[in-house]
């Protein structure tokens, strides 16, 4: 129900899925009943124009109380939405660590919409069956929940599965083509991508050639702002080809040290490295964007600004394929989504699916 600026509503409390819209990109109240577990709190749709705010970390998985402190070191920020950098549990197929995470993040998720890109310890060998359970995100043309895109007024956002394998990869691949050119004839500015391998990295695992081979000239090609990824343990920052390169793995997991015998390729990417845990601050206004990574005592360790012209206007290389437009109807503010998990209310644009 709702009354002026505030939704009211009664869902039962059985791991399922329930959802609520609210066709609004304002800040209003709610009020939810899960089957006697009270919920108020205040909700803030993602605004169809003007400025946007949004977090960026992950690897939370192994230590649940470095994670409470990250989350805690948070908690004060502003933003329309987070941007998750995948490996949230330890054992993707364990329930009891899913539980473990939503008990930790819940007054984060009852007060931002959440964007998970899968890891690696998310799944379990090829599938990622608890995953897609836990979490419904927007299918769009692509089809699958493990790779999406969502258009935050002129803010195009991609989150890509850097654990498929062919021919799962080849389609994937043909999709992110397909919506990075379908964004380059709307009026989109800028364009953020998610992913859990990091293209660069010169901490323990190194960057991912997989991923650097199949993404990167795509990356360069339609001048991506940003890739946000994961893995690696640290915070790291690069930039080659006009496409910026982050590395946010401080969410809680132990952390890794900068690698001495990291590949020359690496290297040459790769500006910083700090070992601590962070998150990563988005900031974007018309075509300025400006990244700041702050560790748990507030303190900045990193930032970086840079001001871009709408994408139809930066496309280097050769011309794409052509490409249905597909990302237009990803607008739609109807936000946020309600759901009950573990008595725990969730405000996101995903729900929970009921356990089989």
């Amino acid at each position: 129900m709702v009354l002026g600026n505030a939704l009211s509503l009664s869902l039962p409390d059985d791991d399922g899925v329930h959802e609520v819209s609210a066709a609004t990109a304002s800040q209003f109240d709610y009020h939810v009943n899960c089957d006697g577990h009270m919920a108020s709190g205040v909700g803030r749709g993602i605004p169809r124009s003007g400025p946007l705010e949004f977090l960026v970390f992950g690897d939370s998985r192994s230590r649940p109380g470095v994670h409470r402190k990250v989350i805690r070191s948070l908690a004060g920020e502003s933003m329309h939405f987070i941007l998750g950098t995948g490996d949230y549990v330890e054992h993707g197929r364990v329930h009891r660590q899913w539980r473990k995470f939503f008990e930790i993040e819940k007054e984060l998720l009852s007060r931002a919409v959440f964007f998970p890109s899968v890891g690696n310890h998310d799944r379990k060998g090829r599938h990622a069956k608890e995953f897609e359970r836990y979490f419904a995100l927007p299918k769009d043309s692509s089809g699958s929940e493990r790779y999406y895109s969502y258009l935050a007024g002129k803010t195009l956002l991609v989150v890509l599965d850097s654990n498929m394998r062919d021919p799962e990869m080849g389609r994937q691949t043909i999709w992110l083509q397909e919506t990075l050119e379908a964004a380059k004839r709307t009026s989109v500015e800028h364009v953020f991508v998610t992913v859990h391998h990091p293209l660069y990295s010169i901490s323990l695992h190194g960057g991912h050639r997989g991923t650097r081979n199949r993404w990167e000239a795509l990356f360069r090609r339609y001048q991506v702002d940003a890739v946000f990824s994961g893995h690696d343990h640290a915070y790291m920052r690069g930039e080659k080809g006009g496409v910026r390169y982050f590395v946010s793995g401080g969410g809680g997991a132990p952390l890794y040290p900068r690698r001495k015998s990291a590949k020359k390729i690496d290297r040459d990417v790769i500006e910083v490295f700090h070992r601590k845990n962070h998150f990563l601050r988005v900031s974007v206004d018309g075509p300025s964007v400006h990244v700041k990574a702050v560790g748990l005592k507030g303190e900045v360790l990193d930032s970086l600004s840079w001001s871009s012209p709408p994408l139809s206007g930066r496309l280097v290389g050769a011309p794409a394929a052509q490409a249905t437009p597909s990302i237009a109807s990803k607008s739609s503010n109807r936000l946020p989504l309600f759901a009950c998990l573990f008595g725990v209310v969730l405000l996101a644009v995903q729900v929970v699916r009921k356990a089989s």
